[in-house]
């Protein structure tokens, strides 16, 4: 699924930290953690209730 994600454009923040991940698992701060740094980006309207469960 990785594979189809789009890569962030040049003016995007990237830069995601603090307050925003304290409200997830150790698990799932790593797994953002990564796709962050891989530069992909995930647009929140293709997020549903069912990708945080």
């Amino acid at each position: 699924m990785v594979e189809r994600l789009a890569k962030t454009k040049e003016k995007q923040n990237r830069n995601i930290s603090g307050t925003f991940f304290a409200y997830f698992s150790g698990q799932t701060v790593q797994a953002m953690k990564q796709l962050l740094e891989k530069e992909y980006y995930i647009p929140q309207e293709i997020l549903n209730i069912t990708d945080f469960v």
